[in-house]
């Protein structure tokens, strides 16, 4: 018993042909199983598909006009019919006999092969096709061999010129050998006849000639004889079965880079095709281009189709090369359902490129086909093709487009910015990015508009970044708006202000990203929007997102202003009293021996004390008691700096004596009270009582409580209650109220916690019972405390930068007290109404606590003084700015130069007798100059000068206490050393000067003739803290010589030019070479530890020397090798060390007497020379030293009963250096060039010194020096 059995089955597509992208299908068109031995149930087991066999046939007239049959079989399983043989048996007559027509097996054989090929001409098979497609084969595969000498395939093979079945023979046998080669040839042999019947897969026979409709039966055939029938099929002999029409054709748009410049196909199977499908062998599709479709109508029938392709055969282009199975049967319904949720938006069929780059022809330098341009239109149909490869009617045509679907560029230089954008300041974040340039080589990869992308980056938790970094994700999200490329600027950057976004409590200080994409129209973006939405951007051609950029509503408010102040050294009009009481002889004409004789003296150590006070008091029974006498004012004496007052006191008036003194100056400023007493004071007519006192302006950092300073026991220690850290390097001491201390200045001290000695380092004034001050790292190992000044003597405070036992300026101290929200402080200073400069700046550390106060130390401070102010500002994390917070003003102690004198000018003007002074002194520090003009041996107003110019110049107009001047003004004559003193009466103060000016000045005086004079100059500073004078100079008015007719005048000085003589102490010397020749090697015989120049950093910071003197003494051993500038400590020398009791006595040991004579008072000049050897610029290098700073110190041990004198070499212009030449040791004083230097430079070195006139008598020559190029 037979039974029959359909069934269908869809696989997988692969690639059908060299040009055709597409899907391949297997489909079961014809499935008999042969049930052997079995009876039919009424519910057979499920059939076992993989042992189905396939067969299916057709028949033809072939090129002979007889009609032929060809049948084919298959099977899904890739072992039923492996090795097997087939029979082939025919019926011509129904119920008739069958008759076996041939025995089918596989064959290589040439011969054999020769007549497959030849009936499958006869059947109409295109065999050239076929020798084209195994000719390519085997140079692809290389299955003969042939290969170059790389290995790889050549462009021809040895097989190129066989024919056909030499060509299959080859194939076959390969096939064989590789499973590879195998599947490559069963893919190629449906479409060919010849290499079907060769695999033993299908048969060509004769059918008789009038036969009707024939049986053809396919049996398995073993051991001879024929099995059971695998299939059988039913032919009309001539006759070819008509295929259907297909249904509709579509283009699927993939607007992904695999659709580029393609155009993908599919189509519908109608039920009258899909009857037929064990016929249809595959589909062919067909091209025409839209210019080249004239007179095709999209909606023309079949039959008007095939009548105008028959018309136009040239433009009627096929786009695959082989037929092409179909993956998956669809209706006219399905086809073009494209929809997300239900439509098939991916199964194509055919993906047409024109043949995109494939060589035009099988030459070695083909041209290659252009493809499709971006726009290109073109339109498809589609018809069946049957067993033996005849093409059937064309299914109803449709249109496509090919598209540029390569993304454009990923966008670049996106910025995102806050920015104003209202009428109100309404803040909101401004985009700006770089337009897509057209990208070289990609015709037509434009970008059409921008897709912009917006998200968080919250606190503490996962960042929205994820979505834009992972691709699944980034299809998630959906752009905040689009921005048309046409849009952009002249710059070529595009702009887009978010309006979707605004700042709010919840967003301020938070970050958002922002990332853009770029995006490509196309005329097939429709199939990315569902009805009634816009297209999904994820599925239209859009580049990837750019790296995000972050914008960020900052918090505008700015902080509130800092509070804060400033720490000066102020100084203070002080009066102390020097003890014990003395005696001394007294010797008088009255021998008055009831009485105790008292005298008061009182020594002033500032020219601006102009008068003292005394006041004798009783302090103990019987009475009287209380207050003896009140001197009221006294004025110093013009001739001295010493003031005297004597009284002789009853029996009764001398119990127990105390006696006061204050002391005024010229601005009315009065001191602290001077304070001694004695009890019952010996009643001698040939003794005075002596109360000795001391009075002067001193700075704060003078009073140093626990030292030998003369105002240490005025300086009381406070205690700190407490001492906390407020900030990095700044602590808070804060004193009992109990103190009462507010506004007064203390005096900062420090020691070592192993040290027993105390050191001043700063000085500061209490606000709300605290100071604030900095510390040293590491903390732990000093501690702190504070001493307060005795009240009275604040005068106008100037701050006092001169160094007081300490080795650099005191610079004022500034402190900041910081508002909460500070994340960055400045601190600014303006000098003499100028432009701001910064001070200091710092970054508040919130990881290391709270900063509640910073301090600033400011040590750059004008040498010559100024009026400092001094400002606040705080910046939060958002840069917001507090406002600019002024904090004090400052009134920096000046310090000016030196007036120089030029010899008198007479004149006559308007008929009188006039004097010219002329005088050279900077400016700075300088607040008026005063010219003292004393008409010698004249009354106080006989012969006095009278001012000329400039204008507004005026006697001093100083007050007067009894009738004399209140104050005398000091000079020196040139060339002398005593000094001398002259009237206030006879000075004139010239107007103030108005900002800086040319250092020359000169002032014009009617002076009388005959009469001698004296002449200084004064540079006056603030308050007249400091005045420096010019040496005096004695004259009489002479009549000036008229100038000589016809000659010229000369300009001064009209004399000769000094001599140059060399210096006998050698040549200038490069520092580093006789003290470290290397970075770690001390010159030999170098003493670095008696020496200024420690280290080579050192030598380096001062590059070149000139030797002035020798000091007789060495230094002692005290240097540190850290130490840079030599200065810390100073060098020591002449140390005398003595008993308290009977001290020895103090050198006087002036390191200026051991200078070369002749060599100072001088300047030290440098001149470049030039590569060429001519001499360049000439610059001062020094100031002008008329000697070398030291000081004398003293210290005492009380414990030890010793007393030391110690000399200190404290210049920071001369530098000591010591050597041992063969056992002596010398110790040479150097005049250094503090300036910078120019690597490779070579600089010629003059000291030119002064005579007593001021006046340049000689200039040294000290040589050459060329500073090392590295």
């Amino acid at each position: 018993m037979r039974a029959f059995s359909r069934a269908t089955h869809v696989s997988t597509l692969s690639t059908c042909g060299p040009h055709l992208r597409g899907l391949a299908s297997f489909v079961l068109l014809s499935l008999v199983l042969l049930l052997i031995g079995g009876r039919v149930h009424a519910a057979p087991a499920k059939p076992n598909l993989e042992a189905a066999v396939i067969t299916a046939g057709t028949s033809i007239v072939g090129t002979d006009g007889r009609n032929w049959a060809y049948v084919v079989w298959q099977s899904p399983g890739a072992a039923t019919l492996l090795g097997k043989s087939f029979a082939v048996y025919l019926q011509t007559t129904p119920a008739g006999t069958f008759t076996r027509q041939a025995i089918i097996t596989p064959t290589a054989d040439v011969p054999a092969l020769a007549l497959l090929a030849a009936r499958a001409a006869t059947l109409r098979a295109d065999n050239a096709e076929l020798d084209r497609n195994l000719r390519d084969l085997l140079r692809r595969k290389s299955w003969a061999g042939s290969t170059n000498a790389n290995g790889l395939a050549a462009n021809s093979s040895p097989f190129d010129s066989k024919p056909l079945p030499v060509k299959m023979s080859a194939v076959l046998g390969r096939a064989l050998q590789s499973t590879d080669a195998l599947s490559a040839v069963q893919l190629l042999a449906p479409q060919h006849p010849a290499l079907r019947m060769a695999l033993g897969r299908a048969w060509a026979g004769q059918l008789p000639p009038g036969a009707g409709p024939v049986v053809l039966e396919i049996r398995e055939w073993a051991n001879g004889a024929a099995g059971g029938v695998l299939g059988r099929v039913t032919l009309v002999p001539g006759q070819a079965i008509t295929l259907a029409s297909p249904g509709r054709i579509v283009q699927v748009p993939d607007l992904k880079p695999s659709g580029d410049l393609t155009i993908k196909l599919r189509w519908a199977v109608p039920d009258s095709l899909r009857r037929l499908q064990q016929h249809v062998l595959g589909f062919r599709v067909y091209r025409v281009r839209l210019e080249d479709a004239g007179g095709l109508a999209l909606n023309a029938t079949p039959a008007q189709l095939t009548a105008w392709i028959n018309s136009h055969p040239t433009v009627v282009q096929p786009v695959n090369d082989a037929p092409v199975p179909i993956a998956k049967l669809l209706d006219d319904a399905a086809v073009d359902n494209f929809s997300f949720d239900t439509g098939d938006r991916r199964t194509f069929f055919v993906a047409d490129d024109a043949h995109r780059l494939a060589p035009l022809t099988e030459a070695a330098n083909s041209p290659r086909a252009p493809g499709f341009t971006a726009g290109q239109r073109c339109r498809y149909w589609v018809a069946a093709v049957d067993l033996l490869g005849r093409v059937g009617p064309p299914s109803p045509l449709c249109e496509g487009i090919a598209e540029r679907t390569i993304p454009p560029d990923v966008p670049g230089n996106l910025t995102v910015t806050e920015r104003p954008v209202g009428p109100n300041g309404e803040r909101q974040l401004v985009l700006r990015w770089k337009t897509n340039a057209l990208p070289a080589g990609v015709a037509n990869r434009t970008t059409s508009r921008y897709a912009i992308y917006r998200g968080p980056v919250p606190d503490g938790a996962a960042s929205s970044l994820v979505t834009l970094e992972d691709p699944a994700q980034f299809k998630t999200l959906a752009p905040i708006a689009f921005i048309t490329e046409g849009l952009a600027g002249a710059d070529g950057y595009l702009r887009f202000t978010d309006n979707g976004l605004a700042p709010t409590a919840g967003n301020t200080d938070r970050s958002v990203w922002y990332a853009i994409t770029a995006l490509h129209d196309t005329q097939l973006d429709w199939f990315a929007a569902a009805p009634g939405v816009p297209p999904n951007p994820h599925e239209l051609v859009q580049s990837a997102p750019s790296p995000p950029a972050f914008g960020i509503f900052r918090d505008r408010t700015g902080p509130p202003a800092p509070t804060g102040g400033v720490y000066v050294n102020c100084d203070k009009l002080v009066t102390q009293a020097v003890l014990p009481v003395t005696t001394a002889p007294r010797v008088s004409a009255v021998a008055d021996a009831s009485r105790a004789h008292v005298r008061a003296r009182c020594t002033r150590r500032n020219r601006s004390v102009v008068a003292a006070r005394f006041t004798f008091t009783d302090l103990r029974d019987p009475p009287p008691v209380g207050l003896i006498w009140d001197t009221q004012w006294i004025a110093f004496p013009a001739d001295g700096d010493e003031l005297t007052y004597e009284i002789s006191l009853l029996n009764t008036q001398s119990d127990w004596v105390a006696v006061t003194c204050v002391t005024l100056d010229a601005h009315g400023c009065q001191s602290t009270l001077g304070y001694a007493d004695r009890q019952r004071p010996a009643l001698n007519a040939a003794l005075w009582h002596e109360f000795r006192f001391v009075a002067g302006r001193f700075a704060a950092t003078a009073f140093a409580s626990d030292s030998t300073a003369p105002l240490a026991n005025l300086a009381t220690v406070v205690p700190f209650t407490s001492t906390t850290t407020i900030g990095p390097g700044v602590k808070r001491g804060v004193f009992a109220a109990a103190e009462n201390l507010n506004g007064q200045t203390v005096v900062l001290q420090l020691r070592l916690l192993t040290a027993t000695n105390w050191s001043t380092f700063a000085t500061a004034q209490v606000v709300n019972h605290a100071v604030v001050f900095p510390f040293i790292v590491p903390e732990s190992l000093f501690v702190y405390r504070a001493a307060k000044l005795p009240v009275g003597g604040d005068c106008q405070c100037a701050h006092d930068a001169r160094p007081v036992d300490a080795l650099e300026i005191q610079p004022v101290t500034v402190f900041l007290n910081l508002p909460a929200t500070t994340k960055e402080w400045r601190i600014f200073r303006s000098a003499d109404g100028g432009p701001l400069a910064l001070v200091k700046s710092g970054v508040v550390d919130l990881t290391q606590g709270a900063v509640d106060s910073v301090i600033a130390q400011d040590k750059a401070l004008p040498p010559n003084g100024a009026r400092l102010r001094y400002f606040g500002q705080c910046f939060d994390q958002n840069h917001n700015p507090s406002p600019l917070k002024f904090l004090a003003e400052v009134l920096l102690l000046p310090a000016p130069a030196t007036p120089v004198l030029n010899p008198p000018e007479f004149l006559i003007a308007a008929g009188q007798d006039q004097v010219k002074l002329k005088w050279f002194c900077p400016t700075p520090g300088v607040q008026r100059f005063r010219v003292t003009l004393l008409a010698l041996g004249a009354g106080e107003t006989a012969n006095k000068a009278v001012p000329v110019l400039p204008a507004g110049t005026t006697n001093v107009s100083y007050g007067s206490i009894n009738g004399g001047a209140l104050m005398n003004l000091a000079y020196t004559l040139a060339g002398e050393s005593e000094k001398k003193y002259a009237p206030m009466f006879y000075a004139f103060d010239l107007p103030p000067i108005a900002g800086p000016g040319l250092p020359l000045h000169e002032a014009v005086f009617q002076v009388a003739r005959d009469q001698t004079y004296l002449a200084f100059v004064s540079a006056i500073s603030f308050a007249e803290l400091i005045v420096t004078d010019s040496k005096a100079q004695q004259f009489s008015w002479k009549t000036p010589p008229a100038p000589a007719v016809g000659e010229p005048l000369v300009p001064w000085p009209a004399r000769p030019l000094p001599p140059v003589v060399p210096n006998p102490l050698g040549s200038a010397f490069l520092m580093t070479d006789v003290t470290f020749p290397t970075s770690t090697t001390t010159a030999p015989g170098f003493n670095l530890f008696r020496s200024a120049i420690s280290s080579w950093s050192a030598a380096n910071l001062y590059p070149v020397g000139i030797r002035i003197g020798v000091l007789p003494s060495l230094p002692e051993n005290n240097r540190r090798a850290e130490d840079v500038t030599g200065l810390d400590p100073p060098i020591t020398y002449d140390r005398v060390t003595g008993p308290l009791a009977s001290p020895p006595p103090n050198l006087v040991t002036d390191p200026t007497t051991h200078v070369l004579p002749g060599l100072l008072p001088g300047v030290l000049f440098r001149q470049t020379l030039l590569p060429d050897g001519r001499p360049g610029a000439l610059v001062q290098v020094t100031p002008l030293r008329e000697g070398i700073a030291w000081k004398r110190d003293v210290t005492t041990s009380v414990a030890a009963g010793l007393i030391t004198y110690v000399s200190l070499l404290r210049d920071p212009f001369i530098k000591a250096l010591t050597y041992d030449t063969g056992g002596t040791s010398l110790c040479w004083l150097n005049l250094v060039d503090t300036h910078s230097v120019a690597a490779g430079a070579t600089y010629h070195y003059y000291l030119a010194s002064y005579g007593r006139d001021g006046e340049i008598n000689l200039v040294w020559d000290c040589g050459t020096v060329t500073i090392p190029a590295d």
